[in-house]
């Protein structure tokens, strides 16, 4: 075991980006399992970074159920991937299988709209302001031009 002495003295959290639609690229995309063994459904842990602007390198992370039941406002839970893939120029139709390799979609540029969302967990949060973002759209590059 290696002996660490390390300071932490100028390390500071990040604040959440503004409310606002943000030009960014698809980093990663790796599948999990969910904590919840009950629930059979992966989810795909999705990296983007923002591309332009005074925000530009700052990551933003979205988890895409695969879960097509319905959530309790009445959505499939995975409508948010079907906008995702639609938005990456993938050919997917309501009501139908896709099947395809996630990997393909790295370096897509898209356009996502962030809020700020108060959150209940207090790992997920920003000590300075109990806010996080949340992506509540994802559109195709051309979108909100």
């Amino acid at each position: 075991m290696a002996k660490l002495n390390i300071s932490f003295e100028n390390v500071t959290g990040f604040e959440p980006v503004p409310e606002n639609v943000y030009e960014v690229v698809v980093k990663s995309i790796d599948m999990k399992k969910p904590k919840d063994t009950t629930n059979p459904h992966p989810y795909l842990n999705t990296r983007f970074e923002i591309t332009e602007g005074e925000f530009a390198g700052r990551q933003l992370f979205v988890n895409l159920t695969t879960n097509p039941e319905k959530n309790k406002n009445g959505n499939a839970s995975n409508s948010m991937l079907y906008s995702f893939l639609r938005a990456c120029g993938e050919n997917v139709t309501e009501g139908q299988d896709w099947e395809g390799d996630s990997n393909e979609l790295i370096n897509t540029i898209l356009r996502l709209k962030v809020l700020l969302e108060d959150s209940n967990d207090p790992e997920d949060i920003n000590p300075k302001t109990g806010e996080l973002n949340k992506v509540n759209n994802v559109r195709s590059y051309m979108s909100y031009n």
